[in-house]
């Protein structure tokens, strides 16, 4: 999976800083000690998404690997960009692009079935939830994906 750093625009595997300018990749990626929850991994398949607001930033287990409605970064809470921006990398996690299958967007490139399903995702759990910290069992997202799926015609 390609991460681009916010900075300098470089595309790069699966990293916590930037090959080309060594600044850490934004986004609070894997929860930063003493906000992590015990046993909590990055997100993937089977795993919660969980988050932790700390010292005013915003941390979560959720990797910022493409931007396409926030210069800020990824939040919680409320119905903006940054809100987007995160149910757009949770999705990226679980839908990644793949060669011929994807659209590009304003920093990375995105699976369809990602940039269609994540404003929905942003309404049903990001946009109303706890801005200070929040858990999502993975049993409830393969819940709604599920039920997106059966919604879907032709896919």
């Amino acid at each position: 999976m390609k991460i681009v750093c916010a900075v300098c625009s470089v595309e790069q595997e699966h990293a916590d800083r930037c090959v080309e300018c060594q600044r850490a990749l934004p986004g609070g990626v894997g929860l930063s000690p003493g906000a992590r929850p015990e046993g909590v991994d990055e997100f993937a398949k089977g795993v919660d998404l969980v988050w932790k607001r700390k010292y005013g930033h915003l941390y979560t287990n959720v990797r910022w690997r493409v931007r396409s409605h926030s210069t800020s970064g990824m939040e919680v809470g409320y119905m903006g960009g940054g809100c987007a921006d995160f149910a757009l990398n949770v999705l990226v996690a679980l839908y990644p692009a793949g060669k011929g299958e994807n659209q590009k967007i304003w920093q990375g490139r995105v699976s369809w079935r990602a940039w269609a399903l994540h404003q929905d995702f942003k309404l049903k759990f990001l946009a109303s939830a706890n801005r200070d910290e929040g858990r999502i069992p993975w049993g409830k997202i393969t819940e709604w994906i599920e039920a997106q799926r059966d919604g879907m015609t032709g896919n």
